[in-house]
């Protein structure tokens, strides 16, 4: 994010009158640049050799976008006077705009050489040279600008990045404030604030920064998808209007947020509700028909919650229990609120929500009994025509996906059951004709590789609906320096369009984070599962992202693609299959030299408490079928055991297929550190840092030492000490 500023100067040699040049400055600033043409133009027939009249013209041409002809015209302005240090500045962005960074440069200096106190020409040569990596030039320029003028909130704000980019955090936020203070509006400077805010994990003051530019900028894109990062933290103590509406408007985006790292955030406002306290109150009496109308008619005004549970699970146990409770009377009660439209927005948000979660309420036989016969009666209307209620839809929908009942194809789409009608019938027909377009690698014959992909055929992993995805996408050099990856051979930062493999790419989200983040990559996703891949490919679709190519395959069996990467991220796959270390082989073998490898597995000491229940399970002989998965969960959600407890705060455990995926994986194998590092050094790969930001956040409260982030042993004894630090999992980079 970085300041430029451009400016008209005139000169006093043959010029025309006053008056002339200010009615063309006026119109350059009212954007009539062809006027401005124009009329520069025909002043030029009496005054030839006029200085301003040819700069002026050449401003108008830039903004045109016929640079070369700007160029042209700043030239003749300094063939007339070459010590106009306003034609240097102008033919120095002109160039800068060309990508002539060496040229633009040099006509700065001239422009400062020609006046001193040219503060905007210090301002942008410093940009240049910021660019060009020659920092202790850029710096000195930004302090010749500030020597001009103190006030100058540009360069305040450009030596802040500078610093920023350098490692200096504290003196970057410096110089941020200054700028700030300076100009309370600075949008920029509020979001590299919050941005520095975050990463010391000062999450409520990042907030301030950002709902500030929001309040400037409603469409801020940085700012809409950093305020997730702080949210994520975020558990609301009393009601907060403000931010209660801020969510909902997030949520309603695609790219913006990915709801379950604002679940928190949420969920702590959702309960400071009102109308929640009162309904979860009546919910634990018997009620009438009425109360359950009313009740539902007052969840269906809130806006943040039928938003959130439309595109996300809800991990929260006492609202899951209101949740269910509902579902529940409103399928026995349906014959009598059928005529209510005013509940229709809260059934749609709950179909949906259940969808999302594929249907973990476990339902008791008064519902089964209930849901059977209001089934039959829908499918003999449907026989003769008649189109269910949108409430008897709704309710039916709320329980099973629509488009596994043979009527299906008979229903119509009405205003009231399209969101649902789409994300229940239309998408899943999408995919299933996907499956057919989805190249095959070859054959999967590892016996645990083939029990891990029916897994995921039955239960795609994971289903989302909404993603956070980055603004625009960055070079490699960026990615690195923002990371904190530490290189080793420094010429992975010289590819500009880098081919990229996601080993294990399940249902896509991670594919399409990597191919909007890395610059003009070109991305191969894999995975086991048709299931998972098609649902990958419509959300490719649905975003418009054009740069990935799924393909069935197992990692096992990568190397048939006779091509080499220049990077493979496999996060969360390694450790599902029969011998992890025969995958990450294949990996590397297909990774260039000097390539990068983002690798995430379990952790031994983060997965204590799975371990132990997977043992339970197992001792049980519970088999991993829906029925048999949902009953246990149920067990788990009333237990009093503290392991129970534990995996009941886990996100995972609000989904199917990510609780399947939790606790009753085919496969699972987990690691200590020690064991990772013992890895990277037979596989011949150097460890370049972790990508777990909140586990460097501790890291580095403990550790003053920048280079200590990349030291194993202090990561070994950090964990130790830390044992629920990588609860998720090690996500981590190394290089070939």
């Amino acid at each position: 994010m970085i300041s430029r500023v451009s400016g008209i100067k005139n000169s006093k040699r043959d010029e025309p009158p006053q008056e002339v040049l200010l009615s063309l400055s006026e119109l350059i600033k009212q954007g009539k640049f062809e006027e401005t043409l124009d009329n520069a133009s025909s002043s030029l027939t009496r005054f030839p050799n006029s200085v301003s009249l040819h700069n002026i013209k050449g401003v108008a041409n830039k903004k045109l976008g016929l640079l070369n002809d700007s160029i042209n015209d700043f030239q003749h302005a300094l063939s007339l006077n070459p010590n106009f240090a306003d034609a240097h500045y102008n033919i120095a962005l002109t160039f800068s705009d060309l990508s002539k960074t060496e040229d633009a440069v040099k006509a700065y200096k001239k422009a400062v050489s020609i006046n001193p106190k040219f503060t905007e020409a210090y301002n942008n040569m410093g940009i240049l040279l910021a660019e060009q990596d020659k920092q202790t030039e850029a710096l000195k320029a930004y302090k010749n600008a500030l020597l001009t003028n103190s006030n100058y909130a540009d360069a305040h704000f450009n030596i802040g990045y500078l610093l920023q980019t350098q490692g200096n955090l504290v003196k970057a936020k410096k110089f941020y404030n200054k700028a700030i203070s300076i100009r309370p509006n600075y949008i920029d400077a509020h979001l590299n604030m919050a941005n520095l805010l975050q990463l010391e994990g000062k999450s409520i003051e990042a907030l301030q920064h950002y709902t500030h530019v929001l309040t400037l900028d409603p469409n801020n894109i940085n700012a809409c998808i950093n305020i997730s990062n702080s949210l994520r933290r975020i558990e609301f103590q009393k009601s907060n209007p403000k931010f209660t509406e801020i969510i909902s408007w997030l949520l309603k985006h695609k790219t913006y947020v990915k709801p379950i790292e604002v679940s928190r955030a949420t969920i702590s406002l959702l309960k400071l509700e009102p109308a929640i306290i009162e309904v979860t109150k009546k919910n634990s009496e018997d009620n009438s028909d009425d109360d359950l109308f009313c009740s539902v008619l007052a969840l269906s005004q809130l806006p943040l919650l039928l938003s959130f549970i439309s595109v996300c699970v809800l991990p929260d146990q006492k609202l899951e229990k209101l949740l269910r409770d509902i579902r529940s009377s409103l399928l026995l009660s349906v014959a009598k609120l059928h005529r209510n439209n005013e509940i229709l927005p809260f059934q749609s948000a709950l179909a949906l929500h259940c969808f999302t979660n594929e249907y973990i309420y476990l339902q008791s036989e008064k519902e089964t009994k209930a849901l059977d016969s209001l089934v039959k009666s829908v499918n003999e209307d449907l026989l003769l025509g008649q189109q269910p209620s949108p409430q008897i839809l709704l309710c039916i929908a709320s329980y099973r996906a629509i488009h596994e009942y043979d009527w299906s194809n008979l229903l119509m789409k009405t205003p009231e059951t399209s969101e649902v009608y789409i994300r229940q019938l239309t998408e899943p027909e999408i995919e299933t004709e996907l499956k057919t377009s989805i190249s095959t690698l070859d054959n999967i014959t590892n016996e645990v590789s083939k029990k891990v992909k029916a897994q995921y055929e039955e239960n795609p992993y994971p289903r989302w609906v909404n993603l956070k995805l980055p603004s625009s996408p960055s070079p490699i050099t960026k990615i690195v320096k923002e990371t904190e990856i530490k290189l080793f051979d420094q010429n992975i930062n010289h590819i500009d369009s880098p081919v990229i493999l996601i080993a294990g790419c399940g249902t896509g989200s991670h594919a399409l984070e990597t191919a909007v983040r890395f610059k003009n990559s070109k991305i191969i996703a894999v995975d086991l599962s048709l299931s998972s891949l098609a649902y990958a490919k419509r959300k490719t679709d649905e975003f418009g992202v054009k740069n990935i190519d799924y393909i069935q395959a197992d990692i096992l069996d990568v190397s048939k693609l006779n091509q080499q990467f220049d990077i493979i991220e496999s996060a969360g796959v390694l450790h599902h299959m029969d011998k992890p270390i025969e995958g990450w082989k294949v990996l590397t073998s297909c990774l260039k030299d000097g390539g990068l490898m983002k690798i995430g597995l379990y952790s031994e000491l983060a997965r204590m408490h799975i371990v132990k229940i997977r043992s339970e399970i197992k001792q049980r002989n519970i088999k991993p079928t829906n029925l048999a998965i949902r009953a246990f969960r149920d067990q788990l959600f009333i237990s009093d055991d503290a392991d129970h407890k534990r995996i009941a705060k886990s996100t995972d455990f609000y989904s199917l297929s990510n609780f399947r995926d939790l606790i009753f994986h085919e496969q699972e194998h987990r690691f200590t550190l020690i064991q990772i590092w013992d890895c990277l050094r037979e596989l011949g790969l150097k460890f370049c840092g972790f990508e777990r930001y909140d586990a460097l956040y501790k890291f580095k409260e403990m550790h003053n030492d920048p280079n200590d982030i990349y030291d194993m042993r202090k990561w070994i004894s950090f964990e130790e000490s830390n044992p629920n630090v990588f609860a998720e999992m090690y996500q981590f980079w190394c290089q070939k």
